[in-house]
């Protein structure tokens, strides 16, 4: 395992569940995890990196919903989830795109000694914080998270199903 030590500043709907680009309030306690991010983020938490979730979804109307689905889907505990405040406007694109800005710079000053990655499914979103010199990853299927854990982590990959079925019917 890496002896790198990370903030992992992770999206939530369409990075770490199947939301897509859309999104749909009507879904959220319902929308499946994606495959692989669980995984790969506990592995991450227990080699001492950090894990904050950083969402555009409104604290006031869906924090309960999301920490519980978290939960129940068995990622990790964060060190904090960090909704979108009516202090940062009414809700567009571009007062989104400052409130993740915004919110990343502070997590890396409240974070020192640890190498910030930020991981989401808008390619507007990775490229706003990349002129800010902050390393980002995009997510958007399974295996973006395979391609995630082989670039920042040098440990075994999680072994997938198929790898098993197919290891066991060669015997």
């Amino acid at each position: 395992m890496s002896s790198m030590k990370y903030l992992l500043i992770i999206d939530v709907d369409g990075t770490i569940n199947l939301m897509g680009q859309k999104f749909d309030i009507t879904k959220v306690p319902t929308i499946p995890p994606m495959e692989n991010a669980r995984e790969i983020l506990e592995k991450f938490k227990q080699s001492g990196s950090k894990i904050v979730y950083l969402t555009g979804r409104s604290e006031k109307d869906l924090k309960i919903v999301t920490a519980n689905w978290l939960h129940e889907h068995g990622f990790p505990d964060p060190e904090s989830i960090v909704f979108f405040q009516p202090r940062h406007g009414p809700w567009t694109w571009k007062s989104y795109l400052a409130f993740k800005q915004m919110e990343v710079d502070e997590l890396r000053r409240q974070n020192p000694g640890f190498v910030p990655v930020v991981v989401d499914d808008s390619e507007d979103i990775l490229a706003c914080l990349q002129k800010i010199g902050v390393e980002v990853f995009k997510v958007r299927q399974p295996d973006d998270w395979l391609e995630f854990q082989q670039k920042y982590m040098h440990g075994a990959p999680v072994a997938q199903l198929d790898d098993f079925l197919g290891s066991s019917s060669n015997r």
